[in-house]
């Protein structure tokens, strides 16, 4: 389809008639346009593998540079073909590089921060990274809501200067310009009408309550039953609440609660199905309250489970960390992360869309797996042999992960 927009028009053109007729994504677009055009699959992959080390990079630059190894080892372990479910180059395009230039832009606020300077091309650049990063509505959410708690942070820590401010509002300004362009878009409304006749067609007669509890619903789901990073994340706060006060049972019982739920998901799953076949099904069926089910508490149960979850998780963040605007951070983060995928119960491709849509989720909690180890890291490689277990487990699945991406992708 995109290598035919530009048979008759030019690129504008182009852009222009996708803006009235489909998506407000008209600057992630062009490049996908003009690479589908002519078909220019080698220039593509060159670019992909640079986008993917421009991702690394920033990772580790905003990660200061803290146990690289473990980084590039968790991002080993996204699952790739997640971005053939809509054609590899498209794809890519869309969640990839909207990332990496977005994991570029908030390396502007990290220099800001620690009053580091930053130079005139530089700002440019990170402002037209921006621009492109928050073309994709949900992703320019999320920044928004970082940029919120970043100037709340500056001035809480008296760090608020003028060329501070006034750059914040030049990225406020491009993430809110592209969230509002999007929210106008005509082709965003029409795409909408079409994609509930062809995916969802009682869209309509969902309430706004009903989007937001299959967004978290269908969220929550999906992390807990087949996420491998996310499970990581899980199991590293629980190490960290044994680290960070082995006399505190509150912290350690609240740590771990999130974890079996986990393994009720996942290991225990075939186990739970045979004694307690409900427990599975109220989880798998997935559905919305309607007229036929509404006085059914069972509709209700995983709604309540996955919001507890939640809650524990958030507790953990806040409670465990060195200090509470920390935790606070990782909070904003994690929670703005998920915010773009429960987004998804708000669009007709909720089902269609499939697990691409959890990129930013994944690579957030990435982020702050390396953050939140290095919090006890040297509490952790004191004790050598949970350090040498620890290690010998994160290498297995790291490899595992590996060769399950290089098998799906040649299959």
């Amino acid at each position: 389809m995109f290598s035919q927009l530009m048979d008759k028009d030019t690129l504008g053109d182009a852009l222009r008639k996708r803006y009235e007729t489909w998506s407000s994504r008209v600057f992630i677009e062009a490049p996908l346009i003009l690479l589908a055009h002519n078909n220019a699959v080698l220039l593509w992959k060159v670019c992909n593998i640079f986008v993917w080390l421009a991702l690394a990079l920033s990772l580790m630059y905003l990660t200061h540079y803290k146990n690289i190894t473990m980084l590039i080892g968790l991002i080993l372990m996204y699952p790739v073909t997640d971005m053939a479910s809509a054609g590899w180059i498209a794809t890519y395009i869309n969640y990839l590089w909207s990332l990496t230039a977005g994991c570029i832009s908030v390396i502007a606020l990290d220099k800001m921060y620690y009053d580091k300077k930053i130079y005139f091309p530089e700002a440019v650049m990170y402002l037209l990274l921006e621009l492109f990063a928050t073309n994709f509505e949900t992703f320019g959410v999320m920044y928004v809501c970082i940029l919120l708690w970043y100037i709340g942070n500056l001035w809480y820590e008296k760090k608020i200067r003028f060329k501070k401010v006034c750059f914040w509002i030049l990225q406020m300004v491009v993430a809110l310009g592209n969230v509002i362009f999007a929210l106008t878009c005509p082709g965003n409304f029409i795409r909408k009408q079409e994609e509930v006749g062809r995916w969802m067609k009682d869209f309509a007669q969902w309430t706004v309550v009903d989007k937001l509890v299959m967004g978290v619903n269908t969220t929550m789901h999906s992390l807990f039953d087949g996420n491998l990073v996310f499970a990581v994340f899980l199991f590293v706060l629980l190490i960290n609440c044994f680290f960070y006060k082995k006399s505190d049972i509150k912290i350690r019982t609240v740590g771990m609660i999130p974890v079996v739920f986990l393994l009720s998901r996942t290991i225990l799953k075939p186990i739970i199905a045979i004694y307690f076949p409900l427990y599975n099904w109220i989880f798998d069926v997935n559905d919305k309250v309607n007229s036929m089910n509404y006085n059914k508490a069972c509709m209700y149960f995983p709604f309540a489970l996955y919001m507890i979850m939640s809650v524990a998780i958030v507790w953990i963040l806040l409670n465990t960390m060195m200090n509470l605007r920390t935790g606070i951070k990782f909070v904003v983060l994690f929670a703005s992360a998920l915010l773009t995928r429960v987004a998804m119960g708000f669009s007709p491709t909720l089902y269609a869309s499939k697990n691409r849509t959890f990129i930013f989720v994944e690579f957030t909690i990435i982020f702050l797996i390396v953050c939140i180890y290095s919090e006890n890291e040297q509490k952790i490689t004191d004790n050598k042999k949970v350090y040498g277990v620890l290690k010998c487990l994160f290498i297995c699945i790291v490899g595992i992960s590996v060769l399950g991406n290089l098998v799906s992708i040649n299959a």
